[in-house]
């Protein structure tokens, strides 16, 4: 683990109150791993495929404690 990394969070799993650094890093590499899953999808897929994702998704404005059941504190 790379504790000068911006997406180190103190050995907590979860980034519940984590530092907005966190949750980008977070963000980035989610769309890195996503980019290269639908790439690896696309080869597998005959010509007309569908691929159907179920993506669960939470408005930005939503706390992170209440999506968790974390806490503020």
């Amino acid at each position: 683990m790379d504790e000068g990394s911006p997406a180190w969070n103190k050995g907590r799993i979860f980034y519940t109150n984590a530092p907005k650094e966190v949750e980008e890093a977070h963000a980035t590499q989610f769309a890195k791993d996503m980019e290269s899953f639908l790439i690896a999808r696309a080869q597998e897929l005959v010509i007309g495929g569908l691929l159907a994702l179920f993506i669960p998704a939470v408005p930005d404005n939503m706390s992170k404690s209440d999506i968790f059941g974390g806490s503020e504190s």
